[in-house]
């Protein structure tokens, strides 16, 4: 034997179905925008510390290590190698800030 059922409740029935696909959607959707924060978020902090890295703890500690090196009374090398440290810290600064710049046209 069928079961009736009255009109009002298959209404009832649909409204429920409706609404539990738009909010299955409406998930997905926030799910989607936190994993793009979350990925956005990761390759920042990747980033960030490699500039942090570069750009300041490896020259300075390259310049202590030449300090230790040069402890021998040679003026002209230690003078060189400061130079040569001077050098490659504003050539990875002018990469870092201005690499993709393009002067000519």
């Amino acid at each position: 034997m069928a079961r009736t059922v009255s009109l009002k409740h298959r209404f009832q029935e649909m409204r429920a179905i409706k609404t539990y696909k738009t909010k299955d959607h409406e998930y997905k959707k926030y799910k989607k925008i936190y994993l793009s924060i979350k990925k956005h978020f990761i390759i920042f902090i990747f980033f960030s510390s490699y500039f942090w890295t570069f750009t300041f703890l490896f020259p300075f500690l390259f310049h202590y290590a030449m300090l230790y090196i040069c402890l021998f009374p040679n003026a002209l090398a230690f003078i060189t190698l400061e130079a040569l440290w001077f050098i490659i810290l504003y050539k990875m600064l002018i990469k870092r800030f201005f690499g993709g710049i393009n002067f000519r046209n």
